[in-house]
């Protein structure tokens, strides 16, 4: 019996399409929705019970449906940033509102890597807002979501263009990264005393390669030399036709 494999939220998406005829969850054509860094715990809205019982009873026995509580509002967490606003604010919500007056739905689907099926619900999104934080936090937004179906499990649908291009894992030797590394944030700064740095660059999807340059020339077999002063170190990743770039200044002492 071969042991069970145990899941990691990395590698997990949210996603949205909008149905094709009213009514119709839809397969495939669905878009990833980018930078989302957290997604929250997904519970559907449930129905009170009622205690019917009478006061002469002595244990409670009788209970009937009441009213279902109103759904509560997810709040994805994203990194904040022009093209999430543009993409979340510009298209994902008009296209709900399109939706809605033609009487269909959006459907979302949180994409979980390694498992067969999605977990799919209707909702209404809405305009995102940015959270706030000290003067060292990075610019976060909720990307809220008000869930109007009882959620439930089906085959993972397609998504169109969406292939990985994210990085797991960078290091620059043993330098600390600023800010601490994320898939999803893509430029950073480190200081180093050392001549040379072993450059360690692992993308999420093994069928993507990565390119490494310092000041635009190739680093070889992943050791960067470094100038004293600034280096810009840039780290490609392409995967089929899209790509994305990482870009790391480098500060030799």
């Amino acid at each position: 019996m071969s042991a069970e494999i145990r899941l990691i939220v990395a590698g997990s998406s949210l996603t949205y399409a909008v149905e094709s005829s009213a009514g119709v969850r839809p397969t495939s054509g669905y878009v990833m929705v980018p930078e989302v860094t957290n997604i929250p715990a997904l519970a559907s809205s449930d129905y009170d019970r009622v205690d019917m019982t009478p006061v002469d009873e002595e244990v409670q026995h009788i209970e009937i449906t009441g009213l279902r509580q109103a759904p509560g509002t997810l709040n994805f967490e994203a990194n904040l940033s022009d093209t999430l606003l543009s993409f979340w604010n510009g298209t994902l919500v008009p296209a709900y509102k399109a939706a809605v007056a033609t009487g269909k739905r959006m459907w979302f689907c949180v994409i979980i890597k390694g498992m067969d099926q999605g977990y799919f619900f209707t909702a209404e999104p809405k305009v995102l807002a940015p959270n706030g934080g000290g003067a060292a936090d990075g610019w976060k937004c909720n990307l809220p979501i008000t869930m109007t179906n009882t959620p439930d499990w089906f085959a993972r649908p397609t998504v169109s263009g969406t292939k990985d291009t994210n990085l797991a894992a960078l290091m620059v030797g043993t330098n600390i990264l600023t800010p601490f590394f994320s898939p999803y944030v893509t430029s950073y700064e480190a200081e180093t005393e050392n001549a040379t740095d072993q450059i360690v660059a692992v993308p999420e999807d093994n069928s993507a390669t990565v390119a490494v340059t310092s000041d635009d020339a190739t680093i070889s077999e992943g050791v960067a030399t470094w100038a004293t002063g600034e280096n810009v170190v840039v780290v490609t990743v392409t995967n089929d036709d899209q790509t994305k770039v990482y870009t790391l200044t480098v500060t030799k002492s």
